[in-house]
């Protein structure tokens, strides 16, 4: 009310200023035309302007409707909603935050909270001793649960060989679920750009033409998924990849790529294709590049295969130019599936753009668990550990008894001072060769795309281009680099010799999870069968060799004691290696010692 006297006090001090003429020490304040003048001298106006406190003022201290409440930053997210027919305040509030009192900034807070009474103002200053808010009154938000969506891209990437580091980025930046990818290029039995291309926690379904150059298919997804292939039938106008994910087991997807040349059986071939698909499937995706002008209605092939959807039911969802020519080949097909958000955008690297969009799901896969047990060893305190040892007996009978003595003690003792302790971690690899320069790269990468989007210039997009094609190239040339220092700085460890090129060139194939007895009687057979088979072949039985016979010239009767000293330089000269086997690691005896 202070606030509104106030300013109604201001109103009337600017209209006064305006319509005032000052003459001869005095003021004449003009009323309505045809009226008469009032005249006020300098002394009437200020015995006017008294500047004596307002008998309410003490009634509005009393209330506390004049203290300045509690500053409450902006981003809180305390929401109070005031209603005048209530007799106290319900608030609402976000449940992964504090409650606090009244927010400072309450500029939008409605004229209805000008209408409270005296008495509620009273018990609003009484709740838990000072002004606040009603904790019997507060609710949490309703909040929607997000949406459980796949996200897919197609694209066809014209040689994956040269743009596999740039795919291996994109999928991680997007993190996509599926990548669907034509014209990869790869021959049969080559598998080092897709394996560039698969980023960790990912693998890769593909198919390469089996003659000539060109074509091929491959699906990157996430391990979760657990995609499997489908059988097809023989197939000579286009290549063709179908497969089902584990969680969604009701949708087929079935990856196309058509050769642009014209050929009179593909309308044949598909259309049986998808009529047996389609009545065996509840939901089809096909995804590909047809190389069919769809956006051409004069275009007879076009025709023809928007016709034969037609008839099966099926929609062609993609209605942007995928080809920087403009023309829509890259298309999206299905019949029922929920798709949503399908963008076009250009990925600067190809002639087609990508293709991206959400498939709704009602289960959402789950990443697998991974246990790990371990000991935390560095709390070991040497010294307790030390002072333990000192305790074990050194009186045996037989070594049998030793050996079998020190391996249960040392094993309590170890579970003692480091008990086995599990958890359940992720494991995450970063491109170890991703320099800052790259990371500077990719920054400018982005901020050409925002100004080609913005702008839809031609040469702000041939700027975005080149510049993507840059770091792509820069990213192969930094991979290739860290595994070459890899290969040459590991000239005796042939374990890392082989599991570098194995991942570099091999089909990366899900490893087993865990082992058991069966796994294990296969691998012993394994080895097994080889032996016999390695005897079977050799030329002629094999010949029995005389047993060797040595003489002594002196027997060996005792072994010569050695003293503490000596036992010590021997342990601390051996290896720290250690084995699961072991009752101690090795560490901690040099530790000891």
């Amino acid at each position: 009310m202070l606030s509104i006297a106030i300013a109604i006090a201001g109103c009337l001090r600017s209209i006064l200023a305006s319509s005032c003429v000052a003459k001869n020490n005095s003021l004449f304040i003009s009323t309505l035309p045809g009226k008469t003048m009032l005249s006020y001298s300098a002394d009437q106006l200020m015995n006017l302007n008294h500047l004596s406190t307002p008998s309410c003022i003490n009634v509005m201290k009393q209330l506390g409707l004049l203290r300045r409440p509690r500053y409450i930053h902006r981003s809180s997210r305390r929401k109070f909603l005031y209603s005048g027919t209530s007799p106290t305040i319900p608030a609402l509030w976000s449940a992964t935050r504090a409650v606090a009192s009244r927010s400072r900034h309450q500029s939008n807070v409605s004229h209805e909270t000008s209408s409270l009474s005296v008495s509620m103002a009273t018990s609003l200053r009484g709740l838990d001793g000072k002004r606040g808010v009603n904790f019997s009154l507060i609710r949490p938000l309703k909040r929607s649960l997000p949406s459980l969506s796949s996200k897919t891209e197609l694209l066809n990437v014209q040689s994956l060989t040269n743009k596999s580091c740039l795919i291996h980025d994109h999928i991680l930046d997007k993190c996509l679920d599926y990548m669907c990818i034509t014209e990869t290029w790869h021959q049969p039995d080559t598998f080092s750009s897709l394996n560039e291309s698969c980023p960790p926690g990912y693998r890769y379904l593909q198919k390469a033409r089996s003659t000539g150059r060109g074509g091929g298919l491959a699906v990157i997804y996430r391990c979760e998924l657990e995609l499997s292939l489908q059988p097809l039938p023989e197939l000579s106008s286009f290549e063709c990849l179908a497969f089902k994910s584990k969680h969604l087991s009701s949708v087929l997807f079935l990856l196309i790529y058509r050769p642009p040349k014209p050929n009179s059986f593909f309308i044949p071939e598909i259309s049986n294709l998808l009529a047996t698909f389609c009545s065996s499937s509840a939901d089809v995706i096909i995804l590909g590049d047809m190389n069919i002008h769809v956006d051409i209605p004069s275009c007879r092939s076009a025709t023809e295969f928007l016709q034969l959807l037609d008839c099966l039911n099926l929609k062609q969802l993609v209605v942007a130019p995928t080809h920087i020519r403009g023309h829509t080949l890259d298309l999206v097909i299905t019949n029922s599936a929920p798709l949503k958000n399908l963008q076009v955008y250009d990925l600067g690297v190809s002639d087609h753009k990508v293709v991206s969009m959400e498939l709704l799901s009602s289960v959402n896969p789950s990443k697998p668990k991974r246990y790990i047990c371990f000991r935390n060893l560095k709390k070991i305190n040497p010294v307790h550990l030390a002072a333990d040892l000192q305790h074990l007996s050194t009186h045996f009978s037989s070594p049998d008894e030793a050996v079998e003595y020190y391996n249960s003690h040392l094993r309590s003792l170890l579970d003692h001072h480091a008990p086995i302790k599990s958890r359940a971690v992720t494991f995450t690899r970063s491109a170890p060769w991703f320099t800052d320069g790259l990371r500077r790269m990719k920054t400018a990468g982005r901020a050409l795309e925002r100004r080609y989007k913005t702008s839809g210039l031609t040469v702000d997009r041939q700027i975005y281009r080149d510049h993507q094609n840059k770091y792509s190239k820069a990213l192969k040339e930094a991979r290739s680099k860290f595994f070459s220092n890899t290969i040459r700085n590991s000239p005796g460890n042939s374990k890392q010799l082989f599991s570098t090129v194995n991942h570099l060139l091999k089909l990366q194939t899900p490893s087993p999870i865990g082992s058991s007895a069966e796994q294990c009687n296969l691998f012993m057979d394994f080895f097994t069968t080889k032996i016999s088979l390695i005897r079977s072949a050799l030329p002629g039985p094999l010949t029995q060799t005389a047993p060797l016979s040595f003489a002594f010239s002196q027997p060996l009767s005792c072994f010569p004691m050695v003293s503490s000293e000596e036992v010590q330089n021997i342990i601390k000269n051996m290896k720290s290696t250690t084995c699961a086997l072991d009752p101690l690691p090795t560490s901690l005896p040099f530790e000891i010692l």
